[in-house]
């Protein structure tokens, strides 16, 4: 049996470099990270607290971005860390459920 190659899905390498460095309220600073569960989980972490003043660098654009009380960030949609990760999973989101 051969196989039709030009018909498989491949694997891209495709590397988004993003390293945020947390901070808090009094400007103290908690921590790099650049995987968007530990970011997650942060943002909960907010949410669950009620938290207030948090707020991250995101180091590629050397901006401060403040981080709501509700978890969401309150700059502009270029400033959002993990943008590639975010832009993808709403189109497999999207795209999946136009072919059920």
């Amino acid at each position: 049996m051969l196989l039709n190659l030009n018909n498989m899905a491949k694997l891209n390498n495709i590397e988004e470099k993003v390293y945020i460095d947390l901070y808090d309220p009094e400007d103290n600073y908690l921590g790099t990270t650049n995987n968007e569960l530990s970011f997650n989980d942060f943002r909960l972490q907010i949410i669950k607290e009620n938290k207030k003043g948090y707020y991250f660098i995101n180091q590629l654009t050397g901006k401060r971005v403040n981080i709501n009380p509700n978890g969401r960030v309150n700059n502009g949609h270029e400033d959002y860390p993990f943008l590639l990760y975010q832009t993808q999973l709403s189109k497999i989101l999207i795209e999946g459920a136009k072919n059920e």
